[in-house]
């Protein structure tokens, strides 16, 4: 698309403080993410460390060089050849940004990267209250494939954790 505003890059270490701090934003938003205790700049150094030895798609969102919103792929239950080919996504967007396409934008490309590295699954594991991102990923074709009944603490509620799951073979 022409003269779209939104470009989507590959993560670099410079991003780090702009993914820290929407990832804090989500974990201030409360049940966009299982973690309770915002994230350092030292925490995001070793998750991008290993991310660039995983060699997995990773990538951020920017409008005029500020970095809005990343997604990116980490190995599902890591060290298991049988289940090699299906991987985890997850994608955070900038509170102040939501609702203009950014998160679509993110998760197309990471979904076209996980083909082209030959993944057959793909996984994203959610909290049941969180409905844009459930509605995101019907969207693009995901569903529930997996329910874990009141596993996800905060105080005294209790809520679901949400496997959704699509096939990039077609072989489901």
């Amino acid at each position: 698309m022409l003269n779209d505003p939104i470009n989507i890059r590959p993560i670099a270490v410079s991003d780090l403080e702009s993914i820290v701090r929407i990832y804090n934003q989500a974990i201030d938003e409360g049940q966009k993410t299982a973690d309770t205790i915002p994230v350092s700049l030292v925490n995001r150094l070793d998750w991008y460390n290993q991310l660039q030895q995983t060699k997995l798609p990773a990538l951020v969102a920017e409008i005029d060089d500020h970095v809005v919103g990343y997604a990116y792929s980490a190995p599902y239950r890591f060290g298991r050849p049988a289940v090699s080919k299906t991987i985890e996504i997850s994608f955070y967007v900038d509170q102040n940004c939501h609702r203009k396409g950014i998160a679509t934008k993110l998760l197309s490309r990471l979904m076209d990267d996980c083909m082209e590295a030959s993944f057959h699954n793909l996984l994203a594991i959610l909290i049941e209250s969180n409905t844009a991102s459930k509605a995101l990923l019907e969207k693009f074709g995901f569903s529930e494939w997996g329910r874990l009944p009141k596993v996800v603490e905060f105080g005294i509620q209790k809520l679901d954790h949400l496997y959704y799951g699509k096939s990039l073979t077609g072989n489901l």
